[in-house]
């Protein structure tokens, strides 16, 4: 779906045509960002990946006919992809997803 090393913040937005919530990493690191969960997914992603990440967005849509999905993107500095995770609209505050990256 969004390969890594081709997809910036740029292809995501287009794709979902919508704007999204965006969080920046705090100068000190995400450990000082207010909202813990995204302190949470953030430092999991780039334990996962071994990937700084610089930002992140929070895009709400359709999965399948039936139910609602939070998908996360990560982002280094340059905007471009790094990560990118979804959840249950009902699970809005577990720190688990699954992956969207193109294998």
């Amino acid at each position: 779906m969004y390969p890594l090393g081709k997809t910036t913040r740029e292809i995501v937005t287009a794709r979902w045509g919508h704007q999204a919530e965006i969080m920046q990493r705090p100068r000190t690191g995400w450990k000082d960002y207010l909202r813990r969960n995204v302190v949470a997914r953030c430092l999991e992603s780039e334990r996962r990946t071994g990937r700084r990440v610089d930002s992140c967005e929070i895009r709400f849509g359709a999965d399948g006919m039936f139910s609602l999905c939070y998908c996360w993107f990560y982002y280094n500095r340059h905007e471009e992809l790094v990560d990118a995770d979804w959840q249950w609209s009902s699970d809005q505050f577990q720190t688990h997803g699954f992956s969207l990256i193109a294998s």
